[in-house]
This record gives C-alpha cells, structure tokens and sequence, in this order.
C-alpha cells in the first residue's frame, strides 16, 4: 500500500550539490538535533570521551522539521532497525546513535520514504527534498 501518497516520480538530485555538501549538511543536522550522549568512548592513552548520539526523539524532531511524510510508528522501526544493527545504549539506557551510524538511520528513512527508487536514488532524493533545505535553514546567513 502506498501510504507515502502523491505516487509521482521522485525529484533528481541537482547537480550542484555537492558531496562536500550533503557532508556538511549531514554533520549540521545531526549535531542541530543529537541531545543525547552516547556511552564513552576510549581514547589514546585511555581516557574516555561522551560522544553526541540522536535518540528517539530528536530524530522524530528531525523528522517532522524536514517535513518526511512517514508515519511515527515507520519512523521508530526504521530508527530502531537501524539501532538494532548498529547503535549502542545512551547514559539513560535507550538506544542512541552516534553520527557514522546517523547515515545508515538516513539511508533505512530514504527507502521508507521513496520506496519505488534504488538506494542511492531514495537518499539523494531524501537529501535533496527534505534534508538539504533544512539544512540551509538552519545555516546562520552569509
């Protein structure tokens, strides 16, 4: 079934858009929405670092501020799916992600957003309509 609605032909990526910028806008959103900390991690000479992670939530947050038409409850399978796989437990206990693990988070959300296009079609089209104009959003102006 196509809960997603408007059935039409995904949007292609613009050309000018560069990797360099999908990486900055992927870091900005990421450190915009994490609140979380993910558990320590060990460093040279064995000190400990908290990282930032994106919880539950603030993906939610990201989610409905980059206007993804998915469902709360497609959003946590694909939140939790991917935690599954790849995330590790935040100080409080739930699961958090940490920013390399941020991108497999958007590549399970593209597919469930753009379910007709291959992978790397459903993430530039994630990018390029909901992702990269909040992030320019979010930019302080130049």
């Amino acid at each position: 079934s196509d809960i997603a609605g408007g059935g039409g032909a995904a949007p292609t990526p613009s050309p000018q858009t560069s990797p360099e910028e999908l990486a900055q806008a992927m870091r900005q959103l990421f450190h915009s929405f994490a609140s979380r900390e993910a558990g320590s991690v060990a460093l040279p000479r064995g000190r400990r670092s908290s990282r930032a992670a994106l919880g539950l939530q603030d993906f939610f947050r990201l989610a409905h501020a980059s206007s993804l038409r998915l469902s709360q409850a497609e959003l946590e399978a694909a939140f939790s799916e991917t935690a599954e796989h790849f995330g590790s437990p935040s100080e409080a206990g739930e699961l958090a992600l940490a920013f390399e693990v941020f991108v497999e988070l958007l590549v399970e959300t593209a597919r469930r957003q753009f379910p007709d296009l291959k992978d790397t079609e459903s993430a530039a089209a994630l990018f390029e309509v909901h992702l990269l104009p909040l992030a320019r959003r979010l930019s302080p102006a130049k």
